[in-house]
C-alpha cells in the first residue's frame, strides 16, 4: 500500500470486468529505518483497502487473513504476492491446490539468474499457483527457462501514474537555450544508489562542460551527498521527497537527462513518464524490471556500470546532442503509456486473470497481439 499504487488500486476498483475486493500492508518498502521508508498510500486510497497485520520474524512474514481467505472462497481467484518467505502465501497455494481454488501471485519473479537449491525451491513454489504476474519480460523469459508452463506466466508490466494525470500536465518539447546541461536524479537516497558515481562522473566534467544536477528524494545518505557535491563544487539542488505531481513535472521539464546511476526501477517509468530520457547502467543485478523499459537510443542511454568515467562520457555525449535527447523523451513517453501507466497495468492483470480463468489451457504469449510482439521485441 505505498503511494504509487494508489493509481492503480482505482483502475482496479472502477473495472467493469471483474469485482476487486483488495487487501494491503503498510510499510512495504521492506526497510526498518524510517528514513528510507517509502511512503504509504494516501488515507482516501486506505479507506478503499482492507489493511492486513503482518507479522515478521526475519525474512520470514506471516499475513493475517490470507490463508482464511483462501479456505473460505468466496472469490473466482485470489492474487498474492509472489515472495517465496511469506509463510501464509505458501499456505494458501497449498490450501488453493487441495481445494481446487486459483491462487496467482504477482511480483518480480527472478530480477537475475538464479541457481541450486534457491532456484528449485522458488521454482516449486511458484507451481502452486494457477499463474504467475510478473513485472517484467525477463523475468517470464528465465521462468520458461526454469521448467514452468508458459501458459501460466503473464507479463502485466508496473506503474506509477495514470494515463489521465500525464496527459494533464505539460512536459519540454524544445531544446533548453540557457547553456547549463541540467540533470535531474530522482531515488531514494540509500547506498544502494550509488549518488556518489555520478557525484565522481560530474566532477571530471565541471571543467568542460557547464552542468548542473537536481535529486528528488530523500534517505540515510542524503547529508552526506549534500556534503559531497558541496565539496566538489558541484551545482546540485537537493529537493528531498516530492510527491506532488505537477511539481514533479516541473522539475523535469527544466532538466534535459535524467540519471539513475545504480538499482534502477520505477524512477525509470517516472522520468519517461515525464518525457525526459535516462541514462542507466547497462548491466545492473539491484536494477527492477522497469529497467527493460530503457532500449539504448530510442527511450534512454546506457553506460557501463559502476564505472564513473563511462557515465561521464555517457552524459558528455548527451550533452551535445539536444535533438537526440527531445527524440528519445517523446519515444519514451510513448512507451509508457503503452505499457505502464495504471490504466494499462490494471488491464493486463484483469486480463490475464480472466484468460487463465476461462482458457487455462492457452498459451499467454500466443494470446499477444502483433502490436504486442513488435513492442517485446
Amino acid at each position: 500500500m505505498s503511494h504509487y499504487r494508489e493509481p492503480l488500486i482505482r483502475e482496479l476498483l472502477d473495472s467493469p470486468r471483474a469485482d476487486f475486493s483488495l487487501f494491503g500492508i503498510r510499510g512495504a518498502s521492506g526497510t526498518s529505518s524510517a528514513v528510507n521508508r517509502i511512503r504509504d498510500a494516501s488515507d482516501d486510497a486506505l479507506d478503499q483497502v482492507q489493511l492486513v497485520d503482518t507479522y515478521c520474524f526475519r525474512e520470514l512474514r506471516w499475513e493475517r487473513g490470507v490463508v482464511r481467505t483462501a479456505i473460505r472462497g468466496d472469490f473466482d481467484a485470489l492474487v498474492l504476492e509472489g515472495r517465496i518467505y511469506t509463510l501464509s502465501t505458501l499456505l494458501a497455494l497449498i490450501v488453493g491446490r487441495t481445494l481446487k481454488r486459483p491462487v496467482y501471485l504477482w511480483g518480480h519473479g527472478w530480477k537475475r539468474d538464479e541457481f541450486g537449491i534457491k532456484r528449485m525451491i522458488r521454482v516449486n513454489y511458484y507451481r502452486l499457483a494457477a499463474g504467475l504476474l510478473l513485472y517484467g519480460d525477463k523475468a517470464r523469459e528465465r521462468a520458461i527457462t526454469y521448467g514452468l508452463d508458459r501458459r501460466k506466466i503473464d507479463v502485466v508490466g508496473n506503474s506509477i501514474y495514470s494515463m489521465r494525470t500525464l496527459r494533464d500536465l505539460p512536459y519540454r518539447k524544445t531544446r533548453s537555450d540557457n547553456g547549463t546541461f541540467r540533470l535531474i536524479v530522482s531515488c531514494r537516497l540509500t547506498p544502494r544508489h550509488h549518488l556518489e558515481l555520478l557525484a565522481d562522473a560530474m566532477s571530471d566534467l565541471k571543467e568542460t562542460l557547464d552542468i548542473a544536477i537536481t535529486v528528488v528524494g530523500d534517505g540515510s545518505e542524503r547529508e552526506g551527498l549534500v556534503e559531497l557535491f558541496a565539496r566538489k563544487d558541484l551545482k546540485a539542488e537537493f529537493h528531498g521527497a516530492v510527491f506532488d505531481e505537477a511539481r514533479l513535472a516541473g522539475l523535469y521539464r527544466n532538466s534535459d537527462l535524467a540519471v539513475s546511476p545504480a538499482a534502477s526501477g520505477l524512477n525509470v517509468i517516472q522520468a519517461l513518464g515525464f518525457a525526459t530520457p535516462i541514462l542507466v547502467p547497462d548491466e545492473d543485478p539491484a536494477a527492477g524490471p522497469e529497467h527493460e523499459a530503457v532500449v539504448h537510443g530510442r527511450t534512454g542511454l546506457k553506460f557501463r556500470h559502476g564505472d564513473s568515467r563511462d557515465l561521464a562520457r555517457a552524459i558528455a555525449a548527451a550533452a551535445e546532442d539536444g535533438e537526440s535527447l527531445l527524440r528519445m523523451g517523446s519515444a519514451g513517453r510513448k512507451r509508457v503509456e503503452s505499457r505502464y501507466v495504471a490504466e494499462m497495468h490494471a488491464q493486463a492483470i484483469t486480463d490475464a486473470v480472466l484468460r487463465t480463468l476461462c482458457h487455462p489451457t492457452e498459451s499467454a504469449q500466443s494470446l499477444l497481439t502483433e502490436e504486442e510482439h513488435k513492442r517485446n521485441s
